[in-house]
């Protein structure tokens, strides 16, 4: 952490800023009126605040997290989400989402930076 970054957060030691106080709310689902399965989505900021800053969405059925998505930069400044599978909402992100790039291109399985697209399409 460098000098500048250690002195920025001892000045907000204390002071909650908006990302902190952020509350989440929650709603039922619905398409057409209806959400047959009553699922609940969740959404909440995530991350700590200083490093990491994103939003994350949770879908619920009773008390079971049955997804789970984040949106937020990957390490380049690119918009990422990253997602769930098999209905393990509490489970490891299992596909990234990018969607700067065209569609062919914007889903990976396994959660990744975009070095691998770029290293892909500098090396054919």
């Amino acid at each position: 952490m460098s000098k500048h970054s250690q002195q920025a957060k001892l000045a907000n030691r204390g002071r909650k800023d908006r990302f902190h106080i952020a509350k989440p709310f929650e709603f039922a689902a619905r398409n057409g009126g209806r959400n047959p399965k009553a699922v609940r989505l969740r959404a909440e900021p995530s991350g700590d605040g200083h490093d990491y800053q994103e939003i994350a969405v949770r879908a619920f059925r009773g008390p079971e997290a049955i997804a789970d998505m984040v949106v937020g930069l990957d390490a380049h400044g690119n918009l990422r989400v990253v997602c769930t599978a098999n209905s393990e909402g509490d489970g490891n992100h299992a596909v990234a989402f990018f969607p700067e790039l065209p569609a062919r291109e914007m889903v990976r399985r396994t959660v990744c930076d975009l070095d691998r697209v770029l290293e892909r399409k500098l090396n054919p």
